[in-house]
């Protein structure tokens, strides 16, 4: 009986001793760094389609205890991929803001666009970001060769707590 109670807890110890590793599968889309947490059609029309994804680039959270409010940092893309119903890709306009929150305030400390084309007979005809207290805004209008024209303005705003909407 002593001989199987010590085996048992020999490999008790010895599986609680091994690392576990976890697939990245169970980690929430919304907290990875660089993953995609929310999609969304933003316009539709007979042939076009616009889909709105967003995403966190960087992150600096101190999870230390502080005596005072320390601010912490957060990159976020906003991206609006333009493409045929077909699934071609015509464009790609990305909102990239920069924030800083402690709990108390946050702030847009910059905004920038970039813009992207696959298809020759369209093109950005304006692209624009700017940061406006604790949001960072952007517009950009893309035009085709038969003159039509698609518009649209986005927009990322930061909580004080680093919720990003």
């Amino acid at each position: 009986m002593k001989k199987c109670i010590c085996l048992f807890l020999s490999a008790f110890i010895l599986l609680a001793s091994t690392p576990i590793y976890i697939s990245a599968a169970f980690i929430k889309p919304e907290t990875g760094i660089g993953s995609v947490s929310n999609t969304a059609i933003v316009y539709e029309d007979d042939e076009i389609v616009i889909i709105e994804s967003l995403s966190v680039i960087a992150q600096n959270t101190n999870t230390s205890i502080q005596p005072f409010s320390s601010n912490q940092t957060k990159t976020v893309s906003k991206t609006h991929t333009i493409k045929y119903k077909n699934s071609t890709i015509i464009g790609t306009y990305t909102l990239t803001g920069s924030f800083s929150y402690n709990g108390k305030t946050s702030s847009c400390t910059s905004a920038v666009c970039s813009t992207t084309t696959s298809n020759k007979n369209w093109s950005f005809t304006s692209s624009i970001a700017k940061k406006s207290k604790n949001k960072a805004l952007g517009s950009f209008t893309v035009k085709s060769s038969s003159n039509q024209t698609i518009s649209q303005t986005l927009s990322l705003t930061c909580s004080k707590n680093g919720a990003i909407s």
